[in-house]
């Protein structure tokens, strides 16, 4: 709740006494976790550099957990690469997280409670991602759709958010259009849920602005 609210600061401070709680329980799942959660808070301001670190450090448990946290830290690692523009540190983590994600997925019920939402539909969304990182525009944004229709209606915050990195990765591709059709389709959620979709809807505006189209109006239109 305090990453939503940017207040990264307090943010930082939970996952910290999360991971030590974890240590005092002997949790070594919940620790690496928190570790990839601070990796996460990392990438979403943008500090590609601690990104990498904290899933690094998330990886020192491999060993004592599950393959469905081990390929969470690996995927936050490839983001912070992804980040940096490192497209071969990004890609080459992200072959070896989906690996993890083929594993836990046969064997769900070892996995912690919490890695429910943890599969290759999910893993689809976050290779866009990477690729929207990356500047690879096409790939994103048929990766991004691919994933994003598999993704529950109720959950709104998610949608939210990758329904604004596909209107990034269309604006990427100069498709003007597409672009202003998904950010009016996902604006009405962005609104009530994600600032950080919003924020990413705005950009995406933006480079609509740089080549000329109108359709970056649509989009700030579709958000007041």
């Amino acid at each position: 709740m305090c990453i939503e609210t940017k207040d990264h600061a307090a943010g930082l401070a939970w996952y910290d006494r999360a991971r030590d709680w974890a240590e005092e329980a002997g949790d070594a799942s919940m620790a690496a976790t928190a570790l990839s959660m601070k990796a996460h808070l990392a990438w979403s301001v943008n500090d590609a550099r601690r990104c990498v670190q904290m899933a690094r450090a998330a990886r020192w448990y491999d060993r004592q957990v599950t393959p469905g946290v081990q390929g969470m830290a690996a995927q936050m690692e490839a983001r912070g690469h992804a980040v940096a523009g490192d497209a071969g540190d990004a890609r080459r983590l992200l072959d070896e997280a989906q690996e993890l994600v083929g594993r836990a997925s046969g064997h769900p019920e070892d996995e912690p409670e919490w890695m429910y939402f943890y599969g290759e539909d999910w893993f689809t969304l976050q290779r866009g991602m990477a690729e929207l990182h990356l500047g690879n525009w096409h790939d994103a944004a048929g990766l991004l759709s691919a994933g994003l229709a598999a993704v529950p209606e109720w959950y709104k915050r998610d949608r939210a958010w990758y329904g604004a990195c596909l209107t990034s990765a269309q604006a990427g591709t100069g498709d003007a259009e597409q672009a202003a059709a998904v950010a009016v389709a996902f604006a009405d959620d962005i609104k009530a849920v994600n600032s950080y979709a919003r924020a990413e809807l705005l950009g995406a505006a933006r480079v609509l602005d740089q080549i000329g189209a109108r359709q970056g109006e649509v989009i700030r239109d579709a958000l007041r």
